[in-house]
């Protein structure tokens, strides 16, 4: 008799202890599967905001692989509660010294807005120790980590690769290639901890990210640098208004150096006037020279318009109301072809040009490249 009452309540005990459990799996069932889509909105209704952090872009690197542009993270400032701040104005003067934005601009948004607003986005990595000053000194702002460029190697090459801003390139390869480097952005939801705010994927996805695609350009980090270091003692010597220098491969026109002067820190563009970002070595136009000539004779030549002995005549040649000349005055009022490329005659060269068909003469343009 008293084993089966000892059997009885051992019975009643595990089905209370299973009933418990099909209760607690039930409930977890209904919240987190049923009541998934109600509560992921209650989560984000009761958040301090969704923001949109940018991924990292695609890093550039030369053709051995040294890299050129990198994706770092970077500290970034914000305010979940902007309306309960305590002291606007010097907040605003701290944030101004660290971005350059007007202190006032800088007052006016934070006492017009309710939500979280960013104060500074993507600052220098060693501003951090500056940042993370003012997130101690005044209550109510954030820290957040979010990806940014870096170019470890200054301005190097820097006309050519260009830089970004706040939202994606501004100039040379970082904004003609936008779409390329650009990964696109993920949204997280705010929430702040402490004196610090944490971000948290709004999708349920792995929190991961891919490495940085690397996207490797033609360029020769060893070549770049002699480019770079002869523009630097044309600068100092000469002090011209500008300069560019482009080292081709001749097997395949690959471009293995582009320097330009002026140049910029593409870490901090705003340092510089924006006509010293210009890449002037392919924005710019410039006239062919007498280096064109040696196309304009091979056409002719090779057309059989001209033959190597024939002359032309090189005294002044006026098109409309512009009369062209010799640098140095003929000696001789015709020149055969073999002159005309021996002493750069202008005149020569532009009536040979003359000859040729513009269409035959396009195509021969074409050939050289």
């Amino acid at each position: 008799m008293r084993n089966e009452i000892l059997k009885a309540r051992f019975l009643f005990l595990v089905l209370c202890l299973c009933s418990f459990s099909l209760f607690i799996f039930g409930r977890l069932f209904y919240l987190q599967v049923v009541k998934f889509d109600y509560y992921k909105q209650e989560a984000v209704d009761q958040a301090q905001g969704v923001v949109k952090i940018d991924l990292p872009r695609s890093e550039l690197v030369d053709r051995n692989g040294v890299l050129i542009a990198a994706s770092i993270e970077k500290p970034s400032l914000c305010a979940v509660k902007p309306q309960e701040l305590k002291d606007i104005d010097g907040l605003s003067r701290k944030i101004s010294k660290l971005t350059g934005e007007k202190p006032y601009l800088i007052a006016e948004k934070l006492r017009s807005r309710k939500v979280f607003t960013w104060l500074a986005r993507k600052l220098p990595e060693e501003l951090t120790e500056e940042a993370e000053d003012i997130v101690s000194s005044f209550e109510g702002v954030s820290l957040i980590r979010e990806w940014g460029r870096n170019y470890p190697r200054g301005a190097f090459a820097s006309n050519l690769i260009g830089t970004v801003g706040i939202d994606g390139g501004v100039s040379g390869l970082e904004e003609n290639w936008e779409s390329r480097l650009n990964k696109g952005q993920k949204e997280y939801i705010v929430f702040r901890v402490g004196k610090k705010s944490r971000l948290y994927p709004l999708e349920s996805v792995d929190s991961i990210l891919p490495e940085p695609e690397k996207i490797a350009l033609t360029i020769d980090e060893a070549i770049q640098y002699q480019v770079e270091k002869s523009l630097d003692k044309i600068y100092q010597d000469y002090n011209p208004l500008g300069a560019c220098a482009i080292v081709l491969s001749i097997p395949d026109g690959e471009i293995l150096a582009m320097g330009v002067r002026p140049t910029f820190d593409p870490n901090k563009p705003s340092e510089t006037p924006f006509k010293k970002w210009r890449n002037i070595a392919v924005l710019d136009s410039y006239e062919p020279g007498s280096t064109f000539k040696a196309i304009t004779l091979a056409a002719a030549l090779d057309s059989g318009i001209k033959r190597p002995y024939d002359e032309v005549l090189v005294t002044p040649l006026t098109i409309g109301t512009h009369t062209i000349k010799d640098d140095h005055p003929p000696h001789k009022n015709y020149y055969t072809l073999e002159e005309v490329l021996t002493y750069s005659s202008n005149c020569g060269a532009g009536r040979i040009g003359m000859l040729i068909p513009k269409q035959t003469f396009y195509q021969y343009i074409k050939k050289f490249g």
